[in-house]
């Protein structure tokens, strides 16, 4: 994917997008056969198409293929540690307390 596009350089894949907050401009290219891309809303002028309404079409389930995807497995982790999901209360003071005794100081 490319984000943030705020020009087209080109139909093989050349975009412009800001970076660094705006403060420079890259040129990024892809050659992904599919391109994602994501616009910056004030890049473009508005198409002046005075209807922006599209067609609705219905399309019956049987039109998608659901073979695409298969469950495997489900694991679950082994851990010593409590779960903290079933915990009544959790209390974290971070890495800079370094111990248990410098936590109840």
């Amino acid at each position: 994917p490319v984000s943030d596009i705020i020009s087209v350089e080109s139909e093989d894949g050349v975009f412009v997008r800001p970076t660094y907050a705006g403060n420079a401009i890259a040129r990024v290219k892809t050659s992904d056969a599919v391109r994602v891309l994501t616009f910056r809303p004030t890049a473009f002028e508005p198409s002046g198409v005075a209807s922006s309404a599209a067609p609705v079409e219905s399309v019956p389930t049987a039109a998608y293929d659901s073979t695409g995807a298969k469950w495997l497995s489900e694991s679950v982790k082994a851990s010593d540690k409590p779960q903290l999901g079933s915990a009544s209360r959790v209390v974290s003071g971070g890495r800079a307390l370094q111990s248990s005794e410098n936590f109840e100081k």
